[in-house]
């Protein structure tokens, strides 16, 4: 890895004179701006050596993120606003047009967990395949494992966050939406996959300002920006819902996005089980178990045919006799495993 010390960048401060500001224009438009007080030295990644998922940036962190927030074409754009769970642009963002709100103060819940669900993630059902909204658990491992620090990228504020390794990504300043105002320009907001598990309609978010960077709830009827995330590739893989090493080798799996099955009424939710190809099996070439992994959550199985019970939620209906009465809905994962 080649390196510049700072006598090198002291040496470009005086020929420049009293330029203070090292502008690094990249191919495809954005220019990063860093106060040369602060540099101490430049590095050269060698070829070969970046990740090879389009578009995705490894900080040393059990996944790779993206460059930029869904729906965004540079890292310094804000990108689209979804409430939780949604997966559309809206111009209002509230409780009353929320697609789970079910009236009152109750809201319809969709799973502790949407992160790689087409029906729920944004993300997925923008980007593709690859991308998914980030758990919790990597959301905090980008605020815990990494450098934060403010910074200004095409006129735009925002933070610039740095790996152990040394890569970057930008976040801007993008705010929210509530209802039909924008707030943006002195915080980020970006949402997680996962809701409060004492209130449905509170979802998990990360939230960077002055005071600092942390994990916080946050209405999910609002508009948040979403930054995605993508598993390592196989052979680099572990932590964050992944082989993990220690003997474990990928398998094929085959099956369906989670959905919701009501035992009163004998439906499903979606109506169609729609199949996928996010799930990802496992098996320990030591031991001999298998396990899936769906939104970065393991679950322990076995060869051939599964049918995993992964959470439940509730909700009201009608009976025969005109009668309301609660229903328990089912969370099931279904996916066959071959070797």
């Amino acid at each position: 890895m080649k390196r510049i010390l700072l006598s090198a960048i002291a040496a470009l401060v005086a020929a420049a004179g009293n330029a203070q500001i090292l502008n690094v224009h990249l191919a495809n438009g954005m220019t990063l701006k860093y106060d040369l007080a602060k540099v101490d030295s430049l590095d050269f990644t060698p070829e070969g050596s970046v990740n090879d998922v389009e578009g995705a940036v490894d900080l040393g962190l059990s996944v790779l993120w993206a460059e930029c927030n869904v729906g965004a074409s540079s890292p310094e754009k804000y990108g689209n606003y979804y409430a939780w769970g949604e997966t559309e642009t809206k111009s209002v963002y509230a409780q009353g047009n929320y697609a789970r709100h079910a009236g009152g103060g109750s809201f319809n819940s969709i799973g502790s967990n949407i992160s790689g669900d087409s029906y729920y993630d944004a993300a997925r059902k923008t980007l593709g395949e690859t991308w998914r909204m980030p758990t919790v658990s990597e959301m905090r491992e980008l605020v815990e494992k990494c450098t934060w620090s403010k910074a200004t990228v095409n006129e735009v504020v925002g933070y610039m966050v740095t790996g152990s390794n040394g890569n970057q990504i930008f976040i801007p300043a993008c705010g929210s939406r509530i209802e039909a105002s924008a707030y943006s320009g002195s915080y980020a907001n970006l949402w997680t996959s996962e809701p409060t598990a004492e209130y449905s309609h509170m979802c998990y978010r990360l939230l960077a300002n002055s005071d600092g960077v942390e994990i916080s709830t946050f209405p999910g009827y609002y508009g948040n920006a979403i930054r995605p995330v993508c598993d390592k590739p196989n052979d680099d893989i572990g932590g964050g819902g992944s082989g993990g090493g220690d003997g474990w080798v990928s398998v094929n799996a085959t099956g369906y996005a989670p959905y919701y099955y009501c035992p009163t009424t004998g439906t499903t939710t979606p109506s169609v089980k729609v199949s996928t190809s996010a799930i990802r099996a496992y098996r320990n070439s030591s031991t001999g178990a298998y396990k899936v992994n769906w939104a970065g959550t393991d679950y322990p199985c076995s060869a051939g045919y599964n049918k995993l019970n992964i959470g439940k939620q509730s909700h009201t209906t009608t009976n025969s006799y005109g009668n309301t009465i609660v229903c328990t809905d089912i969370y099931y994962l279904e996916f066959t495993i071959s070797n």
